[in-house]
C-alpha cells in the first residue's frame, strides 16, 4: 500500500507565507493591465498567502529619454491620497500595509532622517549630487524602508514570512510569475534586462534568510559611498549589485521574470527582453522562447510582451500610421541622421527624433563611434542598419583611455521618419563645411 503522508518539503510549502514590497511612484499602476496583472500573474501565482506592502509616492518627475538606451521616457504626474482610482486599486490589490508619500525625497519621513539626506540639507553644495543621482539613491532608500516594515511585521504578528518579492508600481506581468516558495534558498532571484552590464533593479525575489543582510547591505553601501566621495554613483544598480557579490558575497542567479515597464500608456519596454547591447540574454539563450502562439509558431518573450501591449493597450507595432501622441512619445534632444537608399550618392536626413532600436549583438562600446563620418560609414556597410544616432556619447576605454563615443547605429527609422522635421542647417562657412561633409560620406564607405 502507498505512503500516504507528504513529504516534509510539501509541508514547508504548505506553511509558507509571501512578502511582496511595491515601492516607487505610483505612475501606471492604476492602469487596469497593470495592476490587474500584479494581482493575477505575480500575487496569486505564489501557491501561497502574498502579503503586500504597497509604499507609493504620489508626486513623480518626467523623464527623458535616456542617454543611448533607446527607451521612451515617462510622463510626470500626481495624485491626491483619497484620488477614487487610487483607492479603487488599493481595494482591489488588498495590501496589508498602505505608505502614501507626497514625493520621493529628502523632505519625506523617515528619509528626513537619514544621515545622506541630513547632509545633503546641511553642507557640500559645491559636490552636492545631481537630481538623477539623488532619485538613485533614494529609491533604494524608500527599498529598504519597505523591507524593514516587512520585518517589523513579522515581529508584530508572530509570523515569518518565507520569501520576500520587490517590485515597482509601474511594472506589468504578462505570464505567471514563478513560485518563488519553489525555488532554493541559497540564493537570490533576480530579472536581468538587455544592457551590458545587464542589472536590473526593478524586480528581485529574496529568501527570508538573506533579507537582514540583504537589507542592511544596501544600507550600508549608500551611507558608506557617501561618506567616502561625498558622491552618489550613477546609474546606481551598476555599482550596487557588483558591491553586493564583491564585496558581501551575495549570491543571485538571473531568472526569465515576464515582466515589462509601462512607462505610459501604450509605451511598454518590451525591447529589453531581447538581445541588444551583448550577445545574449537570459529571455533568449540557447534559443529559449515564450511558447508557441495560435498558430504553433514560437514565441520570444519580447513577441508575448508586444501580444501583451497590443491587447490591453491597443499598441499597434505594425501600424502605418501612429497615434496622435506618436509624435510626443518620440520627441527628445537626441537628433538621427536616416539612412539613404544609396549611401554614396545621396545625403542624409537629419531629424529631431530617437532612432530607438540599437543593432543586436555587440558590447556598446563596439558599435560606437566618435565621429559622424566614421558612424554613417559604418552604416553603410551594414544593410540592416537604418540610421546614425547622437545619443549624447557613452565613456567607453579604448587600449586604457577613455573615450568618449558620440555616435551609434540604430535600426527602425520608418516609423520616426513622418513625424519629424528636418532641422536647418547651420548657415555660414562651418554650415557649408558641415553640409560637405555629409555629402562626402560615400567616399569614406
Amino acid at each position: 500500500m502507498a505512503n500516504s503522508s507528504l513529504p516534509p518539503r510539501w509541508a514547508d510549502f504548505a506553511h509558507s507565507r509571501v512578502a511582496t514590497c511595491m515601492v516607487g511612484a505610483t505612475r501606471t499602476l492604476l492602469h487596469p493591465a497593470v495592476h490587474q496583472s500584479v494581482k493575477q500573474q505575480l500575487l496569486d501565482s505564489q501557491l501561497a498567502p502574498v502579503d503586500l506592502f504597497l509604499h507609493l509616492h504620489l508626486r513623480w518627475d518626467g523623464t527623458n529619454f535616456a542617454p543611448g538606451m533607446g527607451h521612451h521616457g515617462a510622463s510626470g504626474g500626481s495624485l491626491e491620497p483619497n484620488d477614487p482610482k487610487l483607492r479603487r486599486v488599493i481595494d482591489f490589490l488588498q495590501p496589508v500595509e498602505v505608505a502614501l508619500h507626497s514625493a520621493s525625497d529628502c523632505s519625506e519621513p523617515p528619509l528626513d532622517r537619514h544621515a545622506v539626506c541630513v547632509d545633503l540639507r546641511r553642507s557640500w553644495p559645491s559636490s552636492s549630487p545631481s537630481e538623477a543621482d539623488r532619485a538613485g539613491f533614494l529609491q533604494y532608500m524608500w527599498i529598504v524602508e519597505c523591507q524593514r516594515s516587512v520585518m517589523r511585521y513579522e515581529k508584530a504578528h508572530g509570523l515569518t514570512y518565507s520569501w520576500l518579492i520587490r517590485t515597482r508600481p509601474d511594472i506589468a506581468f504578462f505570464d505567471r510569475v514563478p513560485p518563488c516558495i519553489t525555488m532554493s534558498t541559497r540564493r537570490l532571484v533576480c530579472m536581468e534586462k538587455e544592457s551590458n552590464p545587464s542589472y536590473f533593479d526593478g524586480f528581485w525575489m529574496v529568501p527570508r534568510n538573506f533579507l537582514e543582510e540583504f537589507t542592511e547591505a544596501i544600507d550600508t553601501f549608500w551611507t558608506s559611498t557617501w561618506k567616502q566621495r561625498h558622491k552618489l554613483p550613477w546609474p546606481p544598480e551598476w555599482h550596487l549589485f557588483p558591491y553586493l557579490r564583491h564585496q558581501r558575497g551575495m549570491p543571485w542567479v538571473m531568472h526569465p521574470i515576464p515582466a515589462v515597464l509601462v512607462r505610459r500608456r501604450g509605451v511598454l519596454d518590451c525591447w529589453r527582453l531581447a538581445r541588444r547591447e551583448k550577445q545574449e540574454v537570459v529571455y533568449d539563450i540557447a534559443g529559449s522562447s515564450f511558447g508557441r502562439d495560435a498558430n504553433g509558431r514560437l514565441m520570444s518573450f519580447s513577441d508575448a510582451c508586444l501580444r501583451f501591449a497590443e491587447t490591453h493597450f491597443n499598441y499597434k507595432p505594425a501600424a502605418a500610421t501612429p497615434s496622435p501622441s506618436a509624435a510626443h512619445e518620440l520627441a527628445s534632444d537626441f537628433h538621427s541622421f536616416l539612412k539613404p537608399p544609396d549611401c554614396r550618392n545621396s545625403s542624409w536626413e537629419e531629424v529631431d527624433a530617437n532612432v530607438a532600436e540599437p543593432l543586436h549583438g555587440a558590447d556598446r562600446c563596439a558599435v560606437r563611434f566618435q565621429s559622424l563620418l566614421s558612424a554613417q560609414a559604418a552604416c553603410c556597410a551594414k544593410p540592416k542598419c537604418e540610421a546614425v544616432v547622437h545619443d549624447h556619447g557613452m565613456s567607453c576605454r579604448s587600449h586604457g583611455k577613455a573615450a568618449l563615443h558620440e555616435y551609434e547605429l540604430r535600426v527602425g527609422a520608418a516609423h520616426v521618419r513622418h513625424l519629424s522635421r528636418k532641422r536647418k542647417s547651420p548657415e555660414g562657412r562651418l554650415g557649408a563645411l558641415r553640409r560637405a561633409l555629409l555629402g562626402r560620406v560615400g567616399s569614406n564607405d
